[in-house]
């Protein structure tokens, strides 16, 4: 039988109704608002916001067009069901700092837990059965109609930005503070409609319902009675065929790590499927709605950064420089036991200071304190010696020696935007010959590299790029003795001394639109990192002088018509460049004291 007397179909509760176009930008005005946003507003912090932005940089607009954007990528009538991340607790109810989800924070802006978007796609011949539904009949009284209802309509598919936040509750407020409500839901963010969160499971109800009256599921005995068996061979061919089910398309992401409600939107599509089973006519009845992954077309859409993106990433890329130049100079004034007579250093860093330790704080300082970041993209290696051979070295517990490199890798977020940048020197101030030689083919494949950073590239032709230049490097350095060229080395034995990729994707994550993989064609807006290393094994039968020399060097690169633009070009990488700088914080004529531009 037709599920026309489905209990979700009951009461009137699906008489669909037109739906305005997405809303625009909110008006800001002088006088202070009269809503909670939960987070800063251009009103409470307009040191921070400028009049029209959600947050730092990025526009009301802007986000209303990212979400307008994707969502009419997807069929019509879809629904996309987008949760924002979760508080997370590391013993008991003391929680993490909470970090947004990145793909919640770039549709919404919003930069607090507890809050899930569903955003819809209502196309014209939904919009046209909803007209005629209400002329027919009228909705039985308390039954709610769904998201659009007297809404009026204009221009292509509608698109739909509902949002459903956390019932207020005082006791919560006392101890974790406002959050925002449903005035600032809308006026603030955009929202076309909002709902509590228990609202969630009768307005998911209502849509996959809606779509059922719509398009109603046929049994196998609904289809053969539509076809008559008696009918002649000519008479049955001409007839049409049985109208076919179309699931309602809903993206959801699954496997989204720490989702706000992740189990119970589970729950509550898993209670929808078995009520309509129950009222199925028999074991084969089609699933109602079809779960289709989000983060591709999101992952898409972050690959490419509009301009105001891109100045966010480079603001946060020239944080972590001062950061970087911070630690440099901190290692400048690091006593060397072996400091010739008439050698003199003008500033001493205090021994407490004088540890991975230490500078893993002093970048965190420097980023956040004096350049404004919210957090590090990720935790800083501070890698001096042999651990420089560990690419994701973290224990940070030497303290500094002067014969040693230091590789140092290390970013801040600033808003959302991550930045990620590596750069290598010596402690003491000056390179040994062996260190410089295993510097300089690194320098050489970064060079390259960001040479031939241009749009129609790809990640995976600029690795490959440098793994042709580290193995000639390696080649002549004669780290592989039994290798008879270059090439014999490239075709494997590189892995040894360089088994990383050159690079990845960067944005609100580290590592930003991973989906689009290492092939996608780079264009003008992608920003990607370019990261050559060489890690030389520390076992000196083998590689001699060269044993134990970790060297990276790590960029972040905007593309652009031309080639590429090098956010974070403050720090230099150029063995020249390097000691002079180290030089001159020696001597103290270059100080770092000076506040982020």
């Amino acid at each position: 039988k037709c599920l026309s007397t489905h209990p979700l179909l009951a009461d009137g509760c699906y008489q669909n109704s037109l739906v305005r176009t997405f809303s625009s930008a909110t008006t800001i005005t002088n006088n202070p608002p009269s809503y909670c946003a939960g987070q800063p507003t251009p009103e409470t912090h307009p040191e921070l916001l400028s009049p029209g932005e959600i947050t730092v940089g990025i526009t009301a607009d802007e986000y209303a067009a990212r979400r307008k954007r994707l969502v009419s990528e997807i069929p019509a009538n879809g629904v996309v069901l987008l949760p924002s991340g979760n508080t997370v607790y590391m013993s008991g109810i003391i929680p993490y700092p909470f970090r947004q989800d990145a793909d919640f924070f770039y549709l919404s802006g919003m930069i607090q837990p507890g809050v899930l978007a569903l955003t819809r796609r209502q196309s014209l011949v939904s919009i046209s059965n909803a007209a005629n539904s209400r002329n027919r009949a009228s909705p039985s009284p308390g039954s709610p109609a769904i998201d659009g209802d007297n809404k009026g309509y204009n221009g292509d598919d509608d698109i739909v930005f509902t949002l459903f936040i956390e019932a207020p509750s005082e006791e919560r407020s006392r101890w974790d503070g406002a959050r925002v409500d449903k005035a600032a839901a809308k006026a603030f963010f955009g929202a076309d409609h909002v709902h509590y969160v228990h609202d969630l499971p009768r307005w998911l109800s209502n849509i996959v319902g809606n779509h059922l009256s719509e398009n109603p599921i046929l049994s196998p005995s609904n289809v053969s009675s539509s076809s008559p068996s008696s009918s002649s061979s000519s008479n049955s061919s001409s007839s049409p065929p049985p109208p076919t089910y179309k699931p309602l398309p809903i993206y959801l992401d699954l496997d989204r790590q720490n989702a706000f409600r992740a189990n119970e939107i589970r729950q509550i599509l898993s209670a929808i499927v078995s009520q309509i089973e129950r009222q199925g006519a028999n074991d084969h009845t089609p699933a109602p709605f079809q779960i289709i992954p989000f983060k591709p077309l999101l992952h898409t859409a972050r690959f490419i950064k509009s301009p105001a993106e891109a100045d966010m990433m480079r603001r946060s890329a020239q944080i972590a420089c001062r950061g970087i130049r911070r630690c440099m100079q901190i290692c400048a004034g690091v006593e060397s036991s072996e400091r010739g007579e008439g050698e003199k250093t003008q500033k001493i860093t205090p021994k407490w200071q004088a540890t991975e330790a230490a500078l893993a704080a002093t970048f965190e300082y420097v980023c956040r304190a004096e350049g404004g970041a919210q957090r590090m993209s990720y935790p800083p290696v501070v890698a001096s010696g042999s651990d420089a051979l560990t690419i994701h070295y973290g224990r940070n517990d030497k303290v500094l020696d002067p014969k040693h490199l230091l590789l140092m890798d290390a970013g801040c977020e600033f808003h959302g935007f991550c930045s990620d940048v590596t750069r290598t020197w010596p402690i003491g101030g000056r390179f040994t010959i062996p260190q410089r030689a295993v510097y300089e083919v690194v320098l050489e494949a970064h060079r390259q590299c960001v040479a031939a950073a241009r749009p129609g590239s790809s990640i995976r032709q600029l690795h490959a790029l440098s793994v042709k230049v580290i193995s000639e490097g390696a080649f002549r350095l004669g780290l592989f003795p039994k290798a008879k060229s270059a090439a014999e080395i490239a075709s494997g034995l590189y892995r040894e001394v360089y088994w990383h990729s050159l690079g990845h994707n960067l944005g609100l994550d580290t590592h930003d639109a991973a989906l689009c993989g290492y092939d996608r064609k780079l264009e003008v807006g992608a920003v990607i990192t370019i990261e050559p290393g060489m890690y030389v094994p520390d076992d000196r039968i083998r590689f001699r002088n060269f044993a134990g020399i970790g060297v990276r060097i790590e960029d972040d690169v905007l593309i652009t018509e031309g080639g590429c633009e090098v956010l974070s070009k403050d720090v230099p990488v150029e063995v020249d460049e390097i000691e002079a700088l180290m030089a001159a914080y020696k001597a103290g004529t270059d100080d770092e004291e000076r506040g982020i531009e």
